[in-house]
């Protein structure tokens, strides 16, 4: 299992953002590897399809809100390829049970059809702050989380969306360390088999890139190192293999395994039994 990221350089509030790249994270360290360039810019959301085996992206065109490319990324050369105009978004998830996939743009919860990138509005969340990165748990509880983008704005917040309404329930307030200036969570994702929340979290100002987890009980943000400076996307990718003709997740083969050699146990079983037959005489 592996952590992908995707940096590009930001070219400041209003003016976009230049070409990205995707990276591998070390979660253990925050350190980043590249892969090799998308070929488009400022690619701020993307997750894994762990049903279809897709890595899948939004490069924002003209900034995070409004059109948007939606894409699929080959995660061993980086390289992107346009499914479809879509809309901009902060950052996409998709939902476990069914593999629908989810976007936040500029406060606005929507979903995305992955063989067109059509759009489709589901509602108002209530509140556009700063970083907005979303993660479904593995339980397909969808989660938001956000910092203040004004002083007056409500205080870094963790909350769950309503998946049919966007509407947003809070859970508890991110509690950051004290020594970053205006932190905010930008992008997040769930290990499959932990379930621990992994985010990108940069700072304002100097856009310090860090690695982090997040608490989802007591809002506890602790980071795990510096990572590249740009990061705006993150999603966990399982390689997928060929067992019996399926195509399945490579951590599932531990489950799978003794399903298989019991089904090969059997069919070994039948054909000797029916050797047997075939040989007793009439």
């Amino acid at each position: 299992m592996t952590l992908y990221g995707v940096a590009y350089e930001h070219y400041g509030q209003d003016l976009g953002g230049g070409p990205a790249t995707l990276y591998t994270i070390d979660i253990a360290t925050g350190a980043a590897t590249p892969v090799g360039p998308i070929g488009f810019n400022m690619v701020g959301g993307i997750d894994y399809d762990f049903r279809a085996g897709v890595l899948c992206g939004i490069s924002n065109l003209l900034g995070e809100g409004g059109e948007g490319l939606f894409l699929t990324i080959d995660p061993a050369t980086g390289a992107g390829a346009e499914v479809g105009p879509t809309v901009g978004a902060q950052d996409i998830s998709f939902r476990p049970s069914d593999s629908r996939l989810y976007a936040f743009s500029d406060g606005h919860l929507g979903t995305i059809n992955t063989l067109t990138g059509e759009p489709t509005h589901i509602g108002d969340t209530g509140y556009f702050g700063a970083g907005n990165g979303i993660a479904f748990s593995p339980v397909n509880i969808l989660y938001l989380a956000h910092s203040p983008y004004y002083p007056e704005d409500p205080p870094p917040t963790l909350y769950i969306l309503n998946q049919n309404t966007g509407a947003r329930t809070f859970v508890t307030d991110l509690i950051f360390p004290p020594d970053l200036t205006r932190p905010r969570i930008n992008a997040m994702d769930f290990h499959p088999s932990t379930g621990v929340l992994y985010a990108s979290l940069n700072t304002a100002g100097d856009l310090t890139n860090y690695l982090a987890t997040v608490d989802i009980t007591t809002g506890n943000v602790a980071i795990i190192g510096r990572t590249v400076d740009g990061l705006d996307a993150i999603a966990f990718y399982i390689q997928h293999r060929p067992v019996a003709g399926v195509i399945v997740p490579v951590n599932k083969l531990e489950v799978l395994a003794p399903y298989v050699a019991l089904a090969g146990l059997v069919a070994a079983v039948t054909i000797v039994t029916v050797k047997i037959r075939s040989r007793k005489p009439e």
